[in-house]
């Protein structure tokens, strides 16, 4: 089934983006991105669809993803430890990578401008032979043009958290408006 929001999250996406303007970058999507695909002359615009996500070249574990500047040492060694504060959990089990990629995304947007810190993402462990794919793309999707940014430091959770299967991020302070 695939995700509808609710009215709520419809609220709450319509007060975090208020105010917000698009970056006036040339290339505002970099490779691999949720980018419609080629239109076909002639053919009917389809109806919104995308291209699927690239598995990744080779199998990467999730390792630190970091993004300068850096935490300082002391948070850093905390973040890694566990020993600070969540104050929101994003839980992606059982979602497709497009719906998964999306209620990050929001996530991570909500979470900035209600000034969170530290956050955990959920994606699951996989299988036990491989894996899941969620815990494989979030580090790409880490990287993705509107939330590196936002983003000090991500680290694999503390077995108490998740372990593997889940990840610390740490985000930067919201801009002053001035």
């Amino acid at each position: 089934m695939p995700f509808r929001p609710t009215d709520e999250d419809d609220h709450l996406w319509t007060h975090i983006t208020r105010g917000l303007r698009r970056l006036g970058h040339k290339n505002t999507h970099p490779p691999h991105s949720l980018q419609p695909s080629p239109k076909k002359q002639g053919a009917p615009p389809p109806a919104e669809t995308y291209t699927p996500l690239s598995p990744p070249p080779e199998l990467r574990l999730p390792g630190p993803v970091s993004h300068p500047p850096q935490l300082n040492r002391r948070d850093a060694e905390r973040l890694r430890k566990g020993r600070m504060e969540i104050e929101a959990r994003l839980d992606l089990h059982g979602l497709t990578q497009i719906e998964a990629f999306h209620r990050l995304h929001r996530f991570i947007l909500s979470s900035v401008a209600l000034e969170r810190r530290c956050v955990l993402v959920i994606t699951g462990k996989g299988k036990l032979s491989e894996p899941g794919i969620l815990r494989q793309k979030l580090p790409e999707w880490l990287r993705h043009h509107e939330l590196s940014p936002l983003i000090l430091q991500a680290v694999p959770a503390q077995p108490k958290d998740g372990g593997t299967g889940a990840t610390y991020i740490y985000l930067k302070k919201p801009a002053q408006k001035g």
